[in-house]
This record gives C-alpha cells, structure tokens and sequence, in this order.
C-alpha cells in the first residue's frame, strides 16, 4: 500500500483536499456547515498522528514494530470510533455528554429535554428543560425555547397553572414571542381569563 500512496507536499496536499471533498459544500451544500470541520479534527489529527508514528518506525528501519504498531494503533482507533459512534447514535448520552462539556450553553440541555420527551422520560425532560432555563435565566433565544418546551411539556400533564405562570414570564421577557403569546391565550381562554388575553397586554 505504501507503493501506492502519493508522494511529495503537493500530492499530499492534494490527496488531503480530495478525502475532504464530500463534505466541503462545494460538490453538495450539506445541512451542518461545519461536517468538514469535524471530519479534519476528530478523523484527520489522530490518523495523521498515527502515520507519522508509523512511518518513523518503519524510516528507522524497524519493521518489526511497524507491524506491531500497525494492528495496534489501527485496532485503538477502530475501538475509539466504535465508541463515538455509539454515542452519536443514542441522542440522549449525546446529549448529556455535550451538556456536561460546557456550563454556560444551554442549547445542549435543550436537545436532552427534546430526546427524553420523544422517549415519553416526562420528568427527565422537565429536569433537563428547567436545566437549560436556569443556566440562561431566560436571556436568549435558547432559552426562551427551553421555556416554551417545558411549557408545552407543563400543559399536557394537566398542571395548566404552571404552564400559564411560565408563559407569563416569558411574554414579560419577550413581549413579541408569538409561541409564549399564543400558548398563554389558549390556556387562558381554557382557565376563564379571556379578558387577560396577552394579545390585550402587548
């Protein structure tokens, strides 16, 4: 294989630029922008970092541990994807993994309360929405969206008047978030308080 392999910076470089081709967005735009950017860091550096070490065995003229390097180094990154991959492929560990790797985002905490709710896991997805909220105190977007998620989470397990009291706060926090309005006036309108629709507030 090594016959066979490219030789020279130039080859190399084209060689490189080839591999990343599929996910560049120029042969077909792609939905994550950044597929190529994950492919260059979590694929690219640690098999450039394992051919260079097998290349430094084999220029000093040690074949016997290329062969042992070989199986090893490919066997550890085998072991390694396989364990990314199960963890891509469970949205809920994803997520979780994601949450614990930051303290300030709440986007990941949001995508763990969508998963437990699609999973019928109510109380988990209320903990990881309430999560979200108190790590953005409702300051942005993704908040205001953990917000209206535990909202719709709140109403249908029947506890109405909590659903109602966040919404109330998230109109107070974003008087134009046509979700918050709209949701508050249904559930007014169910409650008997017509007349404190939001549309009357704003």
């Amino acid at each position: 294989l090594g016959r066979l392999c490219p030789r020279g910076p130039a080859a190399r470089l084209l060689w490189f630029l080839a591999s990343l081709a599929p996910v560049s967005q120029g042969l077909a735009p792609l939905q994550n922008r950044l597929a190529d950017r994950y492919m260059l860091f979590a694929v690219w550096a640690p098999c450039a970092a394992a051919g260079l070490l097998l290349d430094l065995a084999m220029k000093r003229a040690r074949p016997r541990l290329a062969a042992v390097l070989l199986p090893s180094v490919a066997g550890a990154l085998a072991i390694a994807s396989c364990a990314r991959g199960l963890v891509f492929a469970d949205p809920v560990a994803l997520f979780v993994e994601a949450s614990e790797r930051t303290s300030t985002d709440p986007d990941p905490l949001v995508q763990l309360g969508d998963a437990f709710f699609a999973r019928g896991q109510y109380s988990d997805a209320e903990a990881a929405y309430r999560a979200a909220i108190d790590r953005d105190g409702l300051r942005t977007a993704s908040g205001r969206t953990a917000g209206n998620r535990l909202g719709r989470l709140l109403a249908g397990s029947a506890r109405e008047e909590e659903a109602m009291a966040l919404y109330a706060v998230l109109v107070e926090r974003d008087p134009g978030d046509p979700r918050a309005l709209h949701k508050l006036a249904v559930l007014e309108e169910r409650a008997g308080r017509a007349d404190h629709a939001p549309q009357d507030r704003a």
